[in-house]
């Protein structure tokens, strides 16, 4: 009896009177107007039912918050701290600032990619090895301890199976832990390299952010970088017109995703996802250098001076001189001569192409 009576007034301005005489009206009227607009241009009444109206954000109302993001993700801790490094890295040596860059790009490079490279690879030929010798030696003998015990103790078929297995994992886990060998480290350049390279490639933006960080320091930074470039890119606070450092940052991607992915024997190599990787790495080549034709010549710097760096790397953590200096576990799955296996693996895959290519002609 009370809700039937009810009486609500919702008042938003002058002339607004907007009320329900009873709640039997809106159940009958789901989609009943149950607020309005007030006059004015910012005056907001909830219109209808389940929906609020809003002023459109403008275009400048955005810039300023995409901006205002911006500012806070150059002024945050790491950034800040790996702009200062570079400044007093340059301020120190004497270097110009493209010098600075690209000693910096290969300095991480080299001192931190290339061991965690070795890390990871050692850990790879670990797993390699640990599997073979359980396929060929522990599972063998745990197989024969479970078919004894099963028969001296009377175990049914699904115990003598759950025994088994939960053997098996404590094995594994044990020789893991043995051998130093966790699939973690597997991932540790990718661990290492990503986090430091959007670190440096934002350092180096705070650098140029003159108009978003209106400091001293940075406009002082802001006027060297302007006439501390190279003869092809003498300014690096704009894009870079030549395109060479577009390119050579997507070649040097696209080279080091294409020696990864076949300097393995071509019986060996990785089906399923890791196959799919290589081409998402290539869609991602192609972005980068689209991207780098539009940002400052010094992020496309950086960005060069790593790819090739990364290429380095690469090639050096292939060698079979480099792996047995480093004391890399040999595999048998494992090349003698994987540079050459890259150009045969690249020939067979060209020709595969072309035959693909004339049946789809034909």
């Amino acid at each position: 009896m009370l809700t039937r009576g009810l009486v609500r007034t919702v008042r938003g301005g002058p002339g607004l009177s907007c009320s329900y005489r009873s709640l039997s009206s809106l159940t009958q009227r789901p989609r009943a107007l149950l607020f309005a607009r007030a006059p004015g241009p910012f005056s907001l009444c909830p219109l209808e039912y389940g929906r609020v109206s809003r002023r459109a954000m403008s275009s400048t109302e955005a810039v300023q918050a995409v901006n205002g993001i911006l500012v806070q993700v150059l002024g945050s801790y790491p950034v800040t701290s790996m702009a200062e490094a570079l400044a007093y890295v340059h301020d120190t040596t004497g270097c110009s600032w493209a010098g600075t860059i690209v000693g910096a790009a290969v300095f991480l490079r080299f001192g931190l990619l290339l061991p965690a490279q070795v890390t990871s690879q050692k850990v790879a030929a670990k797993r390699v090895l640990l599997h073979k010798e359980m396929d060929s030696q522990l599972i063998p003998e745990l197989q024969r301890a479970t078919a004894f015990l099963s028969k001296e103790r009377g175990w049914s078929e699904e115990m003598a199976k759950k025994k088994f297995n939960r053997a098996q994992r404590l094995m594994v886990k044990e020789k893991i832990i043995e051998k130093n060998c966790a699939a973690s480290k597997l991932f540790l350049p990718f661990m290492i390299q990503i986090p430091i390279w959007i670190t440096l490639s934002l350092a180096v933006r705070r650098l140029l952010s003159v108009q978003l960080i209106p400091e001293e320091a940075i406009m002082v930074r802001f006027l060297e970088l302007s006439r501390e470039g190279t003869m092809a890119f003498p300014n690096l606070t704009l894009a870079d017109p030549t395109f060479i450092l577009p390119l050579t940052v997507g070649l040097g991607f696209l080279l080091n995703n294409e020696i990864n992915a076949s300097r393995h024997h071509q019986d060996i190599i990785p089906k399923g996802f890791l196959t799919i990787a290589p081409n998402i790495v290539r869609v991602f080549s192609l972005w980068m250098t689209f991207v780098a034709t539009i940002v400052p010549s010094a992020i496309a710097l950086y960005w060069s001076a790593s790819s090739l760096a990364a290429l380095a790397v690469t090639l050096i953590a292939m060698s079979p001189r480099f792996r047995a200096l480093v004391r890399i576990p040999k595999i048998p799955e494992y090349p003698d001569k994987p540079y050459s296996n890259v150009w045969i693996n690249w020939g067979n895959k060209l020709r595969r192409l072309r035959a693909r290519f004339q049946r789809n002609k034909e």
